[in-house]
């Protein structure tokens, strides 16, 4: 019987677009981060998705509270 390996889910929300620090607007993550993401270790990218989980929560939140998004919308994560 094979054991489930424990993967981080890849916070990408599908927008990316970058800002002027190279930071994606859709999930918080560095370009570098993004494009290396398949090459990562779990542990990395647990890290990663760790410290952009709040930020990209907070974004929703803001959306929903103007309008401009559904309250049925959810994390791709």
């Amino acid at each position: 019987m094979k054991t489930p390996i424990n993967r981080p889910i890849d916070p990408c929300q599908a927008v990316c677009r970058f800002d002027d620090d190279d930071i994606c607007l859709g999930c918080f993550r560095k370009r570098e981060e993004v494009n290396n993401w398949r090459f990562l270790s779990n542990e990395e990218k647990a890290k990663i998705v760790e410290i952009v989980k709040p930020k990209i929560a907070q974004r929703l939140e803001d959306e929903r509270r103007s309008g401009r998004l559904p309250a049925s919308q959810r994390f791709r994560f």
